[in-house]
């Protein structure tokens, strides 16, 4: 589903970094994004959400999913796989701390809608929320 505008209405942010979380959060906010975000911490409850598990029994299917490559005891290819074998139409924008790794995911990973690599600035996330819409 997506809002009046044609932007996405639901995204699914898959971040361990609290810290990027919130950068991505205030981004969206600051772009002025009409978009609800859905962050979770780790693949697990990545992929509980994904399969409407626990307490995400009532999670919306994402428009959208930013999903960080490199997240503890977790493997972003299988990860990755595994959301797009749930959703086969969401897109799904890999997010990386370096240029040198997103050359490295995209051999890995060729089937993701974007590579991202997360800024160092913090204001520089709106301009990252922007390039996404």
């Amino acid at each position: 589903m997506t809002t009046p505008s044609g932007r996405p209405e639901h995204l699914l942010v898959v971040e361990d970094n609290p810290g990027d979380s919130r950068l991505i959060e205030e981004g969206f906010r600051e772009a002025g994004s009409e978009a609800t975000l859905h962050v979770v911490p780790t693949g697990e409850e990545a992929l509980d959400f994904v399969h409407r598990r626990g307490e995400y029994e009532t999670a919306p299917e994402p428009d959208l999913i930013l999903l960080d490559w490199n997240l503890p005891a977790t493997d972003g290819e299988g990860l990755l796989a595994e959301i797009q074998a749930a959703f086969d139409d969401v897109p799904v924008a890999i997010m990386t701390g370096s240029q040198a790794t997103e050359e490295a995911i995209r051999a890995v990973a060729p089937d993701a809608a974007a590579y991202l690599t997360k800024p160092t600035e913090p204001t520089a996330y709106v301009d990252l929320v922007r390039s996404i819409f």
